[in-house]
């Protein structure tokens, strides 16, 4: 059963590009990869030079097989715009685009966004826990005033910036952009991560706004306030729809039954977050971050 302790950042996919896919040539004449630092189910990320400026970047490509799935190409072509969508926002949590390329070796290259892995042994107290939240819900307002919805909040997508006061987000292949399709129309399965996707976002095809971000914001949360995953769930055979039915009819522990030095008023922002029906979750981003800043007070003022 799923339950206990959380692994924060997931180990990388087992995948090997072929000899004859030398991804350490100079992309476009450009970009000298370095070295792999994530590799997904669609992609393949680099640290490479830019050889033009000396910068480093983030380089995302397919993986070689991956090059003939429309799909794929759609989730980097979805990356890139969205990245160029934010471009005038000039928030330091959002990775600013340099280049892309959407043609039959698609990559884009972006600001590789420093920092250590958002786990739990590098967010070690509750109030850095907190702050590091309020951050995320900066982000997160910020994508969703622009009309996007992130999709797939998760800790292997949040970067914690070595200030220990702030995050990046990463990897918008997921995310739902004014003006473009909806991946998940184009494909028959819920599109996210199971274990922090919302109830509404677990059924194929289903339509979802930015509140699913503020559901999976209560997961991570929870997690990290307490060591254990909201829900309860058989892994194996049939884990992803066993998480989904998680997702849809199980109600998590109170954070403050679960460690009673835990405040209430804290217990209960996670709760609101986590609410099964979108209508009872925060309504915004912003409205979270408040309720978040208000658990910052002296705990003894609110137990």
């Amino acid at each position: 059963m799923m339950n206990p302790q959380i692994v924060t950042r997931m180990p990388l996919h087992t995948h090997h590009e072929p000899k004859e896919r030398r991804l350490f040539d100079v992309i476009d004449g450009r970009f000298q990869p370095l070295q792999e630092i994530g590799c997904g189910a669609v992609c393949l990320v680099h640290l490479a030079k830019d050889k033009s400026t000396g910068h480093m970047v983030a380089l995302k490509r397919l993986r070689w097989d991956m090059l003939e799935n429309k799909n794929s190409r759609y989730t980097l072509q979805t990356e890139n715009q969205a990245l160029l969508l934010m471009q005038d926002a000039g928030h330091p949590g959002i990775p600013r685009i340099i280049s892309a390329s959407l043609g039959s070796d698609p990559y884009v290259a972006e600001q590789f966004m420093d920092g250590l892995p958002f786990a739990l042994n590098n967010v070690r107290d509750r109030r850095t826990a907190i702050m590091l939240s309020i951050s995320v819900c900066g982000v997160l307002a910020t994508l969703h005033k622009a009309g996007i919805v992130y999709r797939d909040l998760k800790p292997s997508n949040i970067v914690l910036k070595h200030d220990f006061k702030s995050i990046s987000l990463t990897d918008f292949g997921y995310a739902i952009l004014p003006g473009m399709e909806d991946f998940a129309m184009r494909v028959d399965i819920p599109v996210g991560t199971p274990m922090f996707m919302a109830p509404e976002q677990t059924y194929p095809k289903q339509r979802v706004d930015h509140r699913a971000d503020i559901y999976a914001l209560g997961v991570v949360l929870y997690v990290f306030l307490s060591g254990w995953y909201p829900y309860t769930f058989k892994e194996g055979e049939n884990e992803r729809e066993n998480c989904f039915q998680a997702h849809r009819s199980q109600e998590a522990v109170p954070l403050h039954m679960r460690n009673p030095t835990i405040p209430k008023r804290l217990s209960y922002v996670v709760a609101s977050a986590l609410a099964k029906e979108p209508e009872k979750r925060f309504q915004d981003a912003e409205e979270m971050a408040d309720a978040l800043s208000d658990c910052l007070a002296p705990i003894d003022s609110f137990r």
